[in-house]
């Protein structure tokens, strides 16, 4: 059989290069994002790195209701970065309860951005690896949830200044256990795995 022919028989009967899970333009721009977004994996993430992984998510177009979705879950990620900074860097009551109040409210924007990415992707990713790659696991929005509940906690003890109640709402709030939280590497990784 010839060459031809095979790739004819290929063809008819679909065993042919199939259609990528997402939409090339899609895909090259939830890549392009998530690379810069790597910076926030750092323990101290370099401000100028943050700035450029936000100003990578706004760029992106909202085109398509996946890119739409995705974008919200970059914002999130950006911004409770640059939330937590905030808190980590306050002296004073008024200043640290409204830098908490913002943690808080950006956890629970990425978690909302979360569940409504997993919702895009059931109706328009019918490639499960991809779907996979691309969505929420229960644990981490979970994180999300526990986190914006210790932010609440750390801003009743700041108000309180009860150095005892703030203690343990300190210890409350760090010590939320991020590892379901996949870094962003692995996120990047994943992503390239199953969505080309």
């Amino acid at each position: 059989m010839s060459v031809a022919v095979i790739a004819g028989l290929l063809l008819a009967t679909g065993a042919a290069a199939a259609e990528p899970p997402i939409a090339p333009s899609q895909y090259a721009a939830i890549v392009e994002v998530r690379k810069r977004a790597v910076t926030l994996d750092a323990r101290r993430p370099v401000p100028a790195r943050v700035r450029a992984a936000d100003r990578a998510c706004r760029a992106l177009p909202r085109t398509s209701a996946l890119v739409a979705a995705f974008r919200a879950t970059c914002r999130g990620d950006v911004d409770a970065v640059l939330r937590l900074g905030d808190i980590t860097g306050c002296k004073q009551v008024r200043p640290c309860v409204t830098a908490i109040r913002r943690y808080a409210s950006a956890v629970r924007r990425q978690a909302a951005a979360g569940r409504a990415m997993n919702q895009t992707l059931r109706r328009s990713v019918s490639d499960v690896p991809c779907r996979d790659a691309l969505r929420y696991r229960q644990g981490e929005l979970l994180v999300y949830d526990r986190l914006g509940r210790a932010a609440d906690a750390l801003e009743v003890a700041v108000r309180s200044e009860s150095s005892a109640q703030f203690a343990r709402a300190f210890d409350r709030f760090f010590g939320v256990d991020r590892r379901a939280l996949r870094p962003h590497r692995q996120r990047l990784h994943e992503l390239r795995v199953a969505c080309r």
